[in-house]
């Protein structure tokens, strides 16, 4: 029987083991797999980083082609501004043209009225020259002669005169040409008009350019810098993650290690063959006589023909029988944790911490103590000299489990 029981408990140690190597195996991927998909995230904002590094470059671009724009709209405005003298040139030469045909004007209304004067003069001159032809024939010869060079000079001036007619026709003409060169002028003006207010559009427009990118720039450097932000968070967390997994690990080997029973409890001291026997994945840890803590459960222990029973439900069940129903699910509780969304933080590390705290002020020894003296005052167990003396020994008789003394807890937080 007792070889049968030593290979019904290896059989039991082995399938627990595998099952306890499963689960941690399938804890250990899933983490790896977080690991990859947080590496994965960095590489793609690297990816961002770059694309919106180029887009820089070509707005940076854009700004040099903007900035050549801008110099050739310059260059045409150096044009117009060489288009308006000359126009102003025109405008004076124009103006010199018209008083130069105004004083020609002047001048043939003159040589008119004198030649009007003259040939009144000569006619008068001549009727007298009638009146006294008959005694005064070779005066009269010399008034011919000098009638005759009079029209001769009368020919001259109509000729001066048509001369002059000429000279305005070919001034009228002039100021003709000078009145289109105006039009053509104000076209010029026009177009300076139509230039300088394309001109203001290029500056307004390249106002704008730089504007877009100062807030491209900003942005640029706000995007940068949150992503550098979050990937410093996403290595801090990673960082958290596996420190998270060696606690779990350190926690799982220190739950581990070898139960102690509490002296003067028979209870305690057959529960305590059992586990160390059969080495569950899940501690034991004594609160009073018969009432122990099993992973998160609360359970009641008895000897029944020297085997330890546990109470479920309306009876009892074996050793055996228990761990088969309650290991594996007590082991899943135990590795699995929430997080604190107040603090971002597993709640057992805030629990370890405040567990700690009341360790360090005596106050989880006074809270044994009282228990202990309880069970003493009902008679249902005998209190050791040890356990007065020590009342923080990793035993299983404390909240701590078996073999985890105070030391060793603070090492694994």
């Amino acid at each position: 029987l007792l070889d049968r029981e030593r290979w019904h408990r290896k059989e039991l140690e082995k399938k627990f083991e595998d099952q306890e190597l499963k689960r941690l195996g399938s804890v250990l991927d899933e983490h790896r797999q977080t690991v990859k998909d947080l590496r994965q995230e960095v590489a793609d904002l690297r990816q961002d980083l770059h694309e919106e590094r180029a887009k820089t470059t070509s707005l940076g671009a854009e700004v040099a082609g903007a900035q050549k724009d801008l110099l050739f709209a310059k260059q045409r405005e150096e044009e117009v501004r060489q288009r308006l003298r000359l126009q102003e040139d025109l405008h004076e030469e124009v103006q010199s043209m018209t008083a130069k045909n105004d004083e020609l004007r002047g001048k043939l209304r003159t040589a008119q009225e004198e030649a009007r004067k003259m040939t009144d003069h000569y006619e008068r001159e001549l009727g007298e020259h009638a009146k006294t032809e008959k005694g005064l024939c070779e005066e009269r010869d010399e008034r011919q002669r000098q009638i005759g060079e009079l029209q001769s000079e009368t020919q001259r001036c109509q000729r001066r005169v048509e001369e002059l007619e000429h000279q305005l026709e070919q001034k009228s003409r002039s100021l003709a040409s000078a009145h289109q060169a105006a039009e053509r002028i104000q076209e010029v003006q026009n177009q300076l008009v139509l230039s300088q207010q394309e001109s203001r559009g290029h500056h307004a427009s390249r106002d704008e350019l730089h504007a877009e990118v100062q807030r491209v720039t900003a942005r640029f450097q706000e995007d940068g810098f949150s992503r550098d932000q979050r990937a410093v968070e996403l290595e801090s967390t990673l960082e958290e993650r596996n420190n998270e997994i060696k606690l779990l690990m350190y926690r799982v080997q220190e739950l581990s290690s070898k139960y102690t029973p509490v002296r003067g409890d028979h209870t305690d001291t057959v529960l305590a063959k059992w586990v160390n026997g059969y080495r569950p994945a899940v501690p034991f840890f004594r609160l009073a006589q018969g009432t122990y803590l099993f992973g998160r459960r609360q359970v009641v222990c008895k000897i029944s023909n020297d085997k330890p029973v546990f109470r479920v439900g309306g009876g009892f069940i074996g050793f055996d029988k228990f761990l088969e129903l309650y290991a594996s699910e007590e082991l899943e509780r135990l590795l699995s944790y929430e997080i604190d969304e107040r603090t971002g933080e597993p709640k057992f590390v805030e629990a370890q911490r405040v567990r700690q705290a009341m360790e360090d002020s005596g106050a989880i020894d006074e809270i044994r103590d009282r228990a202990v003296e309880t069970q003493a005052a009902r008679g249902e167990g005998l209190r050791s000299s040890a356990d007065r003396e020590h009342p923080s020994r990793g035993s299983v008789g404390r909240l701590g489990g078996p073999g985890f003394s105070g030391g060793s807890r603070r090492a694994a937080h």
